[in-house]
């Protein structure tokens, strides 16, 4: 587990010092990194534009952790090196102390191995601090900020989920402004490692982890030989970044490339434009992540994400769906869009298993507070980002079964036949808390068929351990089919008398073929909302069922505050 290897060399590392040369090399490193007149990277009309608009914090003059960190990358000289201009904007917004210079050559020769690690065809598409400076970052700035190894772990899986950052953009003013966001990144991650939030301990080398994404699935062999000792982000051989090198001159042919294509559609698109089936599925979606919203408003995962803002101090005048006290744009945006996915009610795209509702919406909602925008302006951009999703077969299967008589204590055993990716997705057999029996086929069946439903009381943690639900899911064998559609499946359920009952599902209720009726989506959201806000979720309801007719969304956020 590279995550936790990491933490623990990192942490032993800056508790025992690095020595005298070493420390110096790095404290050099991070002075030229200082900004000086006339040598920032970044300063430019466009990238100070880029950082006002962007700030983290409610305005371009806030001293919040993460602006600071940005806006250090953008002034820092154009000369110095990636790997240690990423940490020490880290730094700048997590000061280390008398320790900074052991965090930034930690976290700076943490980013570099990464960045040798994965050197292959398909990572090479990705720039340097977006890839794996955001990890180095976190590194640096978790150290600086006194992580145990374990919250130090926590922090490499967090950023490990924040890399981004194409070559692409080599030599613009958004290239520029990758190492600022590679370090606030990092930041992030830090600050959310430190107040208990964790990811998978395999984040960076496990299936589906960093380096199965970037096509480098080997590339942990010798990925931490001799750290410690040998620090090969010291050598004098440069490091070469996208934002170093001139922009490459883009051939149009007197076209509009597939960015423009795409923005142009969304700039232009207009409420009025479309016909009312649409409009209503925007306003489905909205109904349906709204009351996700204000039923995990209280989580304790969304309160942990509540208070590593209010650490980072992100504070402003943007309410947030459930909540009584605003934030900064960005805080009310990444709190909101938690909050619609962290049950995992939320809608899907079944081609992409994709959630598409959570981040429109929250965006939506959160920017449109800024430009004080009308409620139709909302739904047009809820529209232009977002298809209506469905929930799993095997759901409705075992709801069939029920109907059909079939009781838990009569059943000897079942199999489910499903596309391959569900088990990729939903395979954990044996889930040990309300979390994972999300991820887990199993479980779905099991609570279908005893409860007659999946909603969020079925994903407790008390539901996931109980007797009856576990010696269930253990009856049901999962088999895959290359060719069942991703809406669909095949269940038979053997009784105890040998009896085989065959139950086949074409098309999951949500999804296109087989959408959830208004009435459906109601009870959902009275389900979710309903317990939290009493007689004041039907008049939510309501409200953003005619948000297009709203003149302010502000009446939205009011109807929504947990009383």
């Amino acid at each position: 587990m590279i995550a936790s290897q990491v933490a623990t060399l990192a942490v032993r590392l800056s508790t025992e010092g690095l020595g005298e040369e070493a420390r110096a090399a790095a404290t050099a490193a991070l002075e030229a990194c200082q900004p000086r007149d006339g040598t920032a990277c970044g300063g430019d009309a466009v990238v100070d534009a880029a950082i006002r608009d962007a700030a983290f914090g409610a305005d371009a003059g806030s001293a919040d952790p993460l602006t600071r960190a940005l806006r250090y990358a953008a002034d820092a000289p154009c000369d110095a090196r990636w790997q240690w201009r990423v940490v020490a904007a880290a730094l700048a917004g997590q000061p280390g102390g008398d320790r900074a210079a052991e965090a930034a050559l930690i976290g700076a020769e943490v980013a570099h191995r990464l960045a040798m690690a994965l050197d292959g065809p398909v990572s090479s598409a990705w720039d340097a601090p977006g890839r794996v400076g955001v990890i180095g970052a976190a590194v640096a700035a978790g150290l600086a900020g006194g992580a145990d190894a374990g919250q130090l772990a926590s922090a490499v899986a967090i950023s490990a989920s924040l890399t981004s950052g194409h070559q692409v953009h080599a030599g613009t003013p958004l290239g520029r402004l990758h190492p600022g966001f590679a370090a606030a990144a990092g930041v992030l991650a830090a600050s959310l490692g430190r107040r208990g939030v964790t990811g998978s301990p395999t984040a960076v080398e496990g299936p589906r982890g960093l380096f199965h994404a970037y096509g480098e699935r080997d590339a942990a062999a010798g990925l931490l030989d001799g750290f410690g000792t040998t620090w090969h982000v010291l050598d004098s051989r440069p490091a070469t970044a996208a934002w170093e090198r001139p922009a490459e001159p883009a051939d149009r042919d007197g076209e509009d490339d597939l960015t423009d294509q795409l923005a142009h559609f969304a700039s232009a698109l207009r409420l009025d434009d479309l016909p009312e089936p649409v409009r209503h599925a925007g306003r489905r979606t909205l109904a349906n992540v709204v009351g996700l919203a204000v039923d995990a408003a209280g989580h304790p995962a969304v309160e942990l994400v509540a208070a590593t803002l209010r650490d980072l101090d992100l504070y402003g005048t943007t309410a947030v769906l459930g909540r009584a006290e605003p934030v900064s744009p960005y805080a009310a945006a990444l709190l909101m869009g938690y909050a619609m996915h962290v049950e995992d009610f939320d809608d899907t795209h079944l081609r992409t298993v994709l959630h598409p509702g959570a981040p429109a919406v929250a965006a939506a909602l959160a920017a449109a507070q800024v430009a004080a925008a009308p409620g139709v302006d909302v739904l047009a951009g809820v529209v232009a980002g977002v298809e209506v999703g469905s929930r799993h077969p095997v759901i409705d299967a075992a709801i069939a079964v029920r109907a059909a008589g079939l009781v838990a204590a009569d059943i000897e055993r079942v199999v489910a036949t499903v596309r391959p990716v569900v088990l990729e997705v939903m395979g954990v057999a044996e889930p040990r808390d309300g979390l994972q029996s999300k991820f887990s086929v199993y479980h779905c069946f099991a609570v279908g068929l005893l409860d007659g439903g999946a909603g969020p009381a079925q994903y407790s943690d008390a539901r996931a351990t109980d007797a009856a639900v576990v010696d269930l899911r253990r009856k049901v064998e999962v088999l895959t089919d290359p060719q069942m559609p991703k809406d669909a499946c095949r269940v038979e359920v053997v009784d105890r008398k040998g009896v085989r009952h065959l139950f086949v599902v074409e098309h999951a209720t949500g999804s296109v073929a087989a959408p959830m009726t208004d009435a459906q989506l109601a009870d959902k959201f009275r389900l979710l909302a309903g317990p939290v806000l009493g007689e004041r979720a039907e008049d939510l309801w309501r409200a953003v069922m005619a948000l297009d007719e709203a003149e302010r969304i502000a009446d939205l956020f009011a109807l929504a505050v947990r009383p």
